[in-house]
């Protein structure tokens, strides 16, 4: 545990600030104050994150969604061989994997 050495003014000035909980709530009341200006400096790039995150989803989406318009009347009039369908199918999902990995 950290100790912190305070002057008597400085413990007589907590006193008047914290004059029914007690000293003991400073101790309580700082690593609160850091987390939470920890969390007003992080919130922001959190967000950014998420946003980001959400506009990649429906990419995928998007990718996923064309391929399987394009791909499935194909394989069903028979136009698409078993090999080239499986290609197409593997290449589809190495855009969805690596269009996921430009999040950063």
């Amino acid at each position: 545990m950290l100790a912190v050495l305070v002057s008597q003014r400085d413990v007589e000035r907590l006193r008047h600030e914290y004059p029914r909980r007690g000293l003991g709530a400073v101790v309580l009341d700082q690593p609160l104050a850091r987390y939470m200006r920890l969390v007003r400096a992080v919130l922001p790039e959190a967000q950014r994150v998420s946003v980001k995150a959400v506009q990649r989803i429906r990419e995928n989406f998007a990718i996923s969604f064309g391929y399987n318009i394009v791909a499935v009347p194909i394989a069903l009039v028979g136009l698409a061989s078993p090999l080239i369908a499986a290609l197409a199918m593997s290449v589809s999902s190495i855009t969805v994997a690596l269009n996921a990995l430009r999040l950063k």
